[in-house]
């Protein structure tokens, strides 16, 4: 864990999907759904503003590239080690 103590989960990022909804919460009107292939259920995070979950989603959705490609980068990788 990269935080140690004050770390209290993790999502993999692998194929993770953002979306946007309005509502539910009390002064945070903004939900992020995340969903990865692995996961049963849906994991939502409330924020504020708009602009404050688009950001989130953006970073979110490039830790997600990042992590494909990283994987995609080590698989060409174990093939062509392996040829």
């Amino acid at each position: 864990m990269l935080l140690g103590s004050l770390q209290k989960g993790s999502l993999d990022m692998m194929g993770a999907v953002v979306e946007l909804a309005v509502g539910g919460y009390p002064a945070k009107e903004w939900i992020l759904k995340i969903q990865n292939t692995t996961m049963c259920t849906t994991f939502e995070v409330a924020v504020p503003t708009r602009e404050e979950a688009l950001e989130w989603k953006e970073s979110i959705e490039e830790a997600a590239r990042l992590a494909n490609n990283r994987v995609s980068s080590s698989l060409q990788v174990l093939c062509l080690s392996v040829l």
